[in-house]
């Protein structure tokens, strides 16, 4: 892990090498409301999480096809502060879903690649490993090692440290859902 945050901050994904490394639990979750984000916890309960890599395997499967506009995935919310404003980065059948919610303006949307496809390509059930770095205004996604996107953060907000947890969203109503299983989960945390 060492050699991917030297090779990470030699990309300019990071600007430091120094961290510290925590495990963080496995997650099981089945969901069966259509557009509703779920969240729960990874294990790691400390709202100190502001600038960080973490590495996941996701196994995930949705009772019936979802497709555009309508999406079903799992991954992360991170940066999550008491008053419920956050950010997410979830994988799906089709792309990552990145998004906000900002408890100031009561708002939530889909925040767009800066650079790179930000599209995958999986069937439905679905595995890949997981990687997202978060460095101060930017976050980096990478999909079984690949590089799928950059993602401009907002520069005037959701600046500080928060939470990280699991996050979930179902495209469907259908009889189990969205269903998603992650595992092998490691955070590392940029030093202050």
């Amino acid at each position: 892990m060492l050699d991917n945050i030297q090779a990470y901050n030699d990309r300019g994904y990071l600007t430091s090498t120094e961290g510290v490394l925590k495990t963080l639990d496995d997650y099981y979750q089945e969901m069966a409301k259509m557009n509703y984000l779920g969240f729960n916890a990874t294990g790691y309960n400390k709202r100190d999480v502001l600038n960080f890599v973490v590495w996941a395997d996701i196994r995930w499967e949705s009772a019936i096809p979802v497709h555009y506009p309508e999406y079903s995935g799992c991954g992360f919310g991170y940066r999550i502060q008491d008053n419920g404003s956050k950010y997410t980065a979830l994988l799906t059948n089709d792309s990552i879903v990145m998004t906000y919610c900002d408890s100031s303006t009561n708002r939530c949307g889909r925040m767009g690649k800066t650079k790179g496809p930000g599209t995958v390509d999986f069937g439905n059930p679905a595995e890949a490993t997981m990687t997202l770095i978060v460095n101060e205004d930017r976050a980096y996604v990478l999909v079984d090692g690949a590089f799928i996107g950059e993602y401009t953060l907002f520069k005037d907000k959701l600046r500080t440290p928060g939470f990280i947890l699991y996050s979930m969203i179902s495209g469907t109503n259908k009889d189990f859902g969205t269903r998603c299983e992650i595992t092998n989960v490691r955070l590392w945390m940029v030093a202050p």
